[in-house]
């Protein structure tokens, strides 16, 4: 390996080359249509129009195809002559006619929306929408809501001019309310009714996202009205709230190192898990203020690691954690109010070992056990001086088996069960929430889907899993309800995600999304 001054000199004297003509600037990866040329220009194009989809549309380039590009020349431009290379075809190619004629002969969109739009359940309207962009030509492009089951357009709005949102994932929907980063470091609120802008403020990091792949955004509601707008953002990480009305800046809190969790407190603020260099915490924030409330976990110098598991419901704080002093074996668990940190029950000692963020079903939260063989059941109490913390533990899986994902359904917990190593399988498991005996389970349904996607999906009593047995073959959803087994199963050819829209089920595929009545699996509409 070079050092770095010799790696700079080595680059010198390429693109002195070059620029002699004793060195052609062109380079290729063997069986990757997008040359060397081809990513600098497609790069170029996209920092002046402002618009990677605009500009994708424009080349009729697939946006995973370009992400692959990007992925596999990012693994060599770093040598010396390619640098070079790179540095040179960046002075010398110009792209502003293109600018021009993409801005002046845009693309016109040919259905109601571009693929792959954000489809979200508004419950005032008791319907499902979709929200997307659609490009009108030499016009600006707009944002558009779409009734999906009657296609027809609800709103659409060209406010936020050329900040657009690109990507599904860029909108989180909380009620009332549609938060699009309209870039990394811009967020928009909108009123998801009318497309109205509420506001529009600059954040300074980057915004990051939850495990469901939308911007890491909470909508806090406080006793005598108001709010904040909480964010979380990556590099460095950091919870930022703003106020609800005029998105005006109020507190900071720095969480530490490593990946940190937010939880909505209904009335209080937010639940922060993370770690810094003393060890693990869970600490609630005042959502006015965004001070520390309660704290457990090494910022409170209760326990060493504590907040291995941690999550609210309700005012009720559960957290688990090895004790000070003893073996690994030797853990806690404990029930706290959330806004007072007051002990609702006496901690318990349990050689369990509960791990992540809980589900919760009635008065029992639920953690999948750190070895990922079990599910342990923590029982709360409803308030001071109830009846002791109860912990429990489901039998262990099989061997070669692991819990990869619980989610509360119903009166049940459900378990995404997934065979060990290449090539594997996954299934459903239904426990009952109060006496963690196995309702039922569907067997090994295929292989794993995308990872990057959500495979397992709950709305009330229904689980649905996605599967595909090899990168090109169908997306098969496979729907089990908790109390009467295995409903219905429907294979989607090309399909690349799926979730839950109130009663409906959508699909996103490459060039359309579909909706499913969730009952049947009946495909019953379509953009």
């Amino acid at each position: 390996m070079l050092l770095p001054e010799d790696a700079a000199r080595y680059r010198a004297e390429a693109l002195a080359a070059l620029r002699a003509g004793r060195m052609s600037p062109e380079c290729s990866i063997e069986g990757l249509a997008v040359k060397l040329s081809d990513l600098v220009r497609i790069r170029k194009l996209i920092a002046a129009v402002g618009s990677e989809r605009l500009v994708l549309r424009y080349l009729a380039m697939d946006a995973a195809f370009w992400t692959k590009a990007q992925q596999l020349w990012g693994g060599i431009l770093y040598e010396s002559s390619t640098a070079a290379r790179y540095l040179f075809l960046d002075e010398t190619i110009d792209v502003q006619e293109e600018v021009e004629q993409i801005r002046k002969n845009g693309p016109t969109t040919t259905g109601l929306l571009e693929p792959g739009p954000a489809v979200v359940w508004n419950e005032e309207a008791r319907e499902v929408w979709a929200i997307g962009l659609a490009f009108r030509g030499a016009e600006p492009p707009v944002l558009r809501a779409v009734a999906f089951e009657r296609r027809a357009v609800v709103w659409e709005s060209d406010a936020l001019g050329v900040d657009l949102p690109e990507w599904r994932s860029d909108y989180a929907a909380r009620g009332e309310r549609l938060y699009v980063a309209v870039r990394d470091k811009k967020l928009a609120a909108l009123d998801l009714g009318t497309g109205k802008v509420l506001f529009r403020i600059e954040v300074p990091e980057n915004i990051s996202y939850t495990e469901r792949g939308e911007r890491d955004v909470h909508d806090i509601h406080l006793p005598g009205g108001g709010g904040v707008v909480v964010i979380k953002t990556q590099y460095p990480q950091s919870i930022r709230a703003f106020d609800r009305v005029a998105g005006e800046p109020r507190w900071h809190f720095d969480p530490g190192y490593n990946q940190t969790v937010t939880a909505e407190v209904p009335g209080i603020g937010v639940l922060v898990t993370g770690a810094d260099q003393t060890g693990k915490f869970a600490a609630v924030l005042d959502g006015r203020s965004g001070e520390i409330l309660t704290v457990q976990g090494s910022r409170a110098g209760r326990y060493n690691g504590l907040a291995t598991g941690a999550g609210v419901c309700g005012r009720r704080l559960v957290c688990a954690g090895a004790r000070a002093g003893r073996g690994v074996g030797s853990l806690q668990v404990l029930v706290a109010d959330a806004g007072t940190g007051e002990l609702l029950a006496p901690i318990v000692e349990a050689n369990v070992r509960p791990f992540g963020e809980p589900v919760f079903v009635g008065d029992r939260a639920f953690f999948i056990d750190a070895f990922e063989r079990s599910i342990v059941a923590v029982r709360i109490p409803t308030g001071a001086g109830a009846s002791p913390l109860e912990v429990r533990e489901t039998t262990s899986c099989a061997n070669g088996v692991r819990i990869q994902q619980i989610l509360a359904a119903s009166d049940s917990v459900v378990a995404l069960l997934a065979t060990e190593g290449l090539g594997a399988q996954l299934g459903i498991a239904v426990f009952d929430a109060t006496s963690l005996a196995l309702r039922g389970e569907s067997g090994f349904l295929g292989g794993s889907s995308d990872p990057r996607e959500r495979a397992l999906v709950v709305s009330g009593g229904l689980a649905v899993l996605a599967t595909r047995n090899h990168e090109n073959g169908p997306y098969t959803l496979s729907a089990y309800d908790v109390q009467r087994g295995t409903r219905w199963a429907y294979a989607i050819d090309g399909g690349r995600a799926h979730a839950f829209a109130g009663p409906r089920i959508v699909v996103w595929k490459q060039t359309e999304t579909l909706l499913l009545r969730a009952e049947d699996g009946m495909s019953i509409a379509s953009l």
